[in-house]
């Protein structure tokens, strides 16, 4: 799996932050009298200094001070040089005073201990955090409680810089009990959150943040703090403030980079885009320079733009990027050219990365797949080797065998690969690999003849892997099978393929191939019925995968079947694969035909128009052409497309002006312009039908219909007002923005609606259409059937907006969304929570269905049985109730579930239409599990149904009536026969019962 890391600043930044910010607060002075120590004896000793000499004045006062005073004045006198060393950040030379002065022991304690917490500070700001930490403590364990509450202060910020932040927490807790005026200190508030920022307590520390809002660093943390609590917008709207209130500072910077991190981490990537882009523009090099454009690189990769993302990586690997993000870069850049299948370059990059040091066990490992993946297995395997030979990694020493196996035996290394892969299995057999080792190892063993390995080696190490991993890597069993069937053990092979069918995915690879062997193996016993339907699923399978040949042999007679049988929707499918899977077949031009026919007949009517204008289009002079084109036509009217249908017609005279329909067809021309209300269009088209058919048989309804349209035409026009924009003269600009993307949506101008409302997004987030403006660029993206971005812009709004009365139609539109980027397992789960959590809603029952029909669609059969039970339980009077019982049960079928599609079929109510048809597919079903008295039993039901002359009740009495004859109940049978003949609709069937009876008859008398 890609790994897009996020950039976070370290501990160490933030410590050096944070003494630098407590340092650098206002020193306390001692610029007053000697009697002013007396009244106010709790602050530091610090003296006012004037001058502005250079640093070797300083020190040349100093030494001074020490060679003709050594006293007491002396010795303040070198602390209040110190003092202004610290202040202009001579640190080295105010710490060697300090440090000094610490030395000496006068009686004076406020003076000692003031000595020591001034050592400390400047150990902060040397990022002498350990030390820094002992004067502190020193200073807390005194005799001068004054010094209390700035040494424990000093504690806390030591505690933190060494990534303390427990120890540094209590610190503050500590302050804050015995000192609790320090909780209202302004200069305060940053550093008690983060403390509690760096533990995670978002929430406490959004509240100190907020005391300070002034100050550009509290801003930003109280923006970190709202991203890390799921409040995405007010981050934003946080970040937006600090970068209006301290434009062009390193806080800026901060904050637009971390703007674009919280659309990103939101998988709005345009916005993210956006921001970040605004950044890298600002910065044509350095830090911020390299975070935006790596983050851009992600948008790319995450948008599947893998060029732009290439582009940007190589740009930041020549630049030398930093050594925070050189390893996320060097990744993600090989996973951006894997994506592109540009393989070679992954190894000249990674061999690189090798030659400047040690390049990791990822890399090392993503090098030895790139050298197989381009066949350089003589480079591979003994890279491999030095790797497996330095270490034993958990999630990259199986992947690594597994490539070695790879390369081995595609090396011609059999006995090799078949060791490695052993290895694998033994050592890893928890993971996926050890089943794929065990599938190659099981594949190599057949292709080289060696079947009695599989059979037991193989099988044994099979049962001994978990069971989810059984489930799902069952590509093992097929080889068994495989192995299973050459040795003509058809019983086990069966039962192999079987439980390869059964966990396997439907586009599985080697399911067409399972399928045949299934057949094969019937075949074998003599069970050719079976065999039939194995290959009726192998059929099934192959045209699903695009198996041509296969396809090109059965699927054109199988939906001519279907189509004679009246089951239009199969055969429109059936049709359809016919034709991907042979598309130079010259019966292409019939199967469309037949496709729009099918389409038509199940009323699928826009579906049935292209279907016949791919027809016309590509194959302009088949027979079936101008019938095809006629139909388009016809359709397209029924439709109310007038318009439409009128080019189409005008198309079928200039192409086929000769055709014996092309009378009806000047007809259809008038009677579309009429229905189009084009009355002096119609007028031409019908005088012009009269003139070329003045003794038709219609000429007086046409004569009629032109007096109709000529007392349309007498009527004054009104005059259409065009529509113009109209602006809301507001001051509020978002409002602006919103009337304006409003009115563009409502003209269908999604495109440019689009933008508006993701800048209404991007710069009002906290504005009052925030929500509107959210939802509607969701609908726009799915509008522009642009799912894949729809999809992330409704989880957002759903997710910052639950109670906004659009949620119901949004979450209903992510479901539709999933399911047209074929996310069925997705789309089926949200098509189920839409029905669950609106069930009041008009579409609630759409829902629900569709919920069924995705699980299908994937698959998954316990959650089509689910889905499709739970409608049925929601909506027992529903009209399609019956459908959707024979919709279950036809998709347990092919599943092969027959159990459970006998008990679908059964559950179709007594009163509704396909009550017998569910009888009688139940009936089948049981024929096809050769349970005979469940099959007795479902015909008996059915010939009891109140629906006596149902097509599906008289072909189950007939069946019925064959399996009386079969045991000899000849009397049952005849009343079976005479039912038939008294009920029977269709003259075959009728036919068919009085023969019997005569045979029946004559054989009884």
């Amino acid at each position: 799996m890609t790994r897009l890391r996020g950039i976070r600043f370290s501990p160490e930044r933030f410590a050096v932050l944070l003494a630098a910010f407590l340092i650098a607060l206002p020193s306390v002075s001692w610029a007053k009298r000697k009697e002013d120590q007396l009244r106010d004896p709790t602050r530091a000793f610090s003296f006012d200094f004037s001058a502005g000499d250079p640093r070797d004045a300083l020190e040349a006062y100093v030494n001074f001070i020490r060679r003709t005073s050594p006293g007491l004045d002396g010795l303040r006198a070198q602390y209040m040089a110190a003092d202004l060393l610290l202040e202009e950040g001579e640190l080295d030379s105010a710490a060697a005073i300090y440090q000094q002065l610490a030395t000496v022991s006068l009686s004076d304690q406020f003076f000692n201990y003031s000595v020591l917490q001034k050592l400390g500070d400047v150990y902060m700001r040397m990022g002498k955090y350990k030390e820094a930490a002992q004067a502190y403590e020193d200073v807390s364990q005194g005799p001068v409680k004054a010094l209390y509450p700035e040494s424990t202060l000093g504690k806390a910020s030591a505690a933190l810089a060494m990534g303390d932040p427990k120890k540094a927490y209590l610190h503050y807790q500590e302050l804050s009990a015995f000192h609790p005026y320090y909780r209202t200190q302004p200069r305060l508030q940053l550093p008690l959150g983060m403390v509690l920022w760096d533990m995670g307590k978002y929430a406490e520390a959004l509240e100190f943040f907020k005391k300070d809002a002034e100050s550009p660093a509290s801003l930003y943390y109280a923006g970190l703090c709202q991203r890390a609590l799921a409040k995405p917008s007010d981050a934003v709207s946080t970040f937006r403030t600090l970068l209006q209130k301290h434009p062009g500072t390193e806080w800026s910077d901060r904050a637009t980079f971390e703007m674009g991190e919280t659309f990103y981490q939101q998988n709005d990537y345009p916005l993210a885009a956006k921001t970040l882009e605004e950044l890298s523009d600002k910065h044509y090099k350095g830090l911020w320079h390299t975070l935006a454009l790596y983050r851009l690189a992600c948008t790319d990769f995450r948008t599947k733009r893998f060029k732009e993302a290439e582009e940007k990586l190589w740009t930041l690997y020549n630049e030398g990027a930093t050594p925070m993000v050189l390893p996320d870069v060097t990744y993600l850049l090989s996973e951006s050219l894997a994506q592109q299948n540009e393989i070679a370059p992954i190894v000249k990059l990674l061999q690189a990365q090798a030659k400047k040091g040690s390049p990791g066990g990822d890399s090392t490992f993503r090098l030895i797949w790139a050298l197989t993946a381009l066949g350089r297995y003589s480079e591979a395997i003994p890279l491999a080797n030095d790797y497996l030979n330095a270490g034993w990694d958990p999630e990259l020493t199986p992947k690594t065998l597994l490539v070695q196996g790879w390369a081995y035996e595609h090396s011609g290394r059999v006995p090799d690969a078949l060791a490695t892969y052993h290895l694998v299995v033994e050592h890893f057999p928890t993971t996926p690999h050890a089943a794929r080792s065990l599938e190659l190892m099981a594949m190599n063993y057949y292709r080289s003849g060696q079947y009695t390995p599989v059979i037991t080696e193989v099988r044994h190490l099979w049962t001994l892997l978990p069971q989810e991993l059984r489930k799902k890597y069952p590509e093992t069993l097929f080889w068994i099978a495989e192995v299973h069937l050459a040795l003509k053990n058809s019983g086990d092979a069966l039962n192999f393929y079987q439980q390869f069918a059964d966990l396997a995915r439907a586009d599985n690879p080697l399911m067409v191939p399972a399928f045949q062997g299934m057949a094969v193996a019937s075949a074998q016993n003599r069970d050719f019925a079976k065999a039939v339907v194995y290959l009726q699923r192998a059929v099934d399978a192959a045209q699903e995968s695009g198996d041509k040949e296969l396809a090109a042999i059965l699927s054109l007679d199988l939906a001519n079947a279907h189509f004679n049988g009246k089951s239009y929707e199969s055969a429109a499918s059936a049709y359809r694969q016919f034709q991907k899977a042979d598309p130079k077949d010259p019966r292409v031009p019939f199967a469309l035909y037949q496709e729009g026919m099918a389409l038509h007949r199940s009323e699928y009517y826009s579906d049935a128009v292209n279907a016949w204008n791919t027809l016309v289009t590509t194959y302009p002079k088949d027979p079936k052409a101008p019938e095809a084109l006629m139909r388009m036509a016809k359709t397209k009217f029924d439709m109310g497309k007038s318009t439409e249908a009128v080019r189409d017609y005008e198309a079928f005279l200039k192409s086929y002006p000769r055709d014996p329909q092309a009378k009806d067809v000047r007809l259809q021309i008038g009677q579309s312009y009429y229905n189009a209300a084009n009355y002096p269009m119609a007028i031409a088209a019908y005088t012009q039908f009269l003139k070329m058919y003045p003794k038709d048989d219609q000429s007086a309804m046409v004569t009629q219909l032109l007096q109709t349209c000529y007392y349309q035409t007498k009527m004054s026009p009104e005059e259409i007002e065009k529509l113009t924009a109209g602006q809301a003269k507001t001051g509020v600009l978002a409002d602006i923005y919103w009337e304006e993307a409003a009115k563009l949506y409502n003209d269908k101008q999604y495109e440019k609606a689009l933008a508006d409302f993701q800048k209404i997004l991007f710069e009002f987030p906290s504005s009052s259409v925030a929500p509107q403006a959210s939802f509607y660029r969701a609908e726009s993206l799915f509008l522009l059937e642009k799912y894949a971005e729809a999809i992330p812009a409704f989880e957002n709004f759903v997710q910052y907006y639950p109670a906004d009365p659009s949620r119901s139609q949004a979450m209903f539109h992510l479901s539709v969304s999933f399911f047209n980027q074929k996310e069925y397992p997705k789309a089926g789960a949200a098509f189920r929570e839409f029905a669950k959590t609106f069930p009041d809603d008009p579409l609630a029952k759409n829902a629900a269905l569709n919920a069924g029909v995705c699980f299908a669609k994937a698959a998954d059969v316990d959650g089509a049985v689910d889905a499709y039970l739970k409608y049925a339980a929601t909506y027992p009077e529903a009209e399609d109730l019956g459908a959707v019982y024979l919709q279950l049960g036809d998709f347990l079928e092919k599943a092969g579930q027959l159990d459970k599609a006998a008990d679908a079929y059964s559950r179709v109510p007594a009163n509704r239409p396909e009550y017998a048809q569910g009888l009688y597919q139940a009936a089948e079903v049981h024929r096809k599990r050769n349970d005979e008295a469940s099959q007795l039993q479902s015909y008996e039901t059915l010939r009891r149904s109140s629906v006596k002359k149902d097509p599906y009740r008289i072909a189950g009495l007939l069946q019925l009536a064959e399996m009386y004859v079969a045991k000899n109940n000849f009397k049952g049978a005849k009343a079976l026969y005479e039912d038939v003949a008294a009920n029977a609709q269709d003259e075959q069937s009728v036919s068919l019962a009085k023969e019997q009876l005569k045979v029946l008859q004559s054989a009884n008398p």
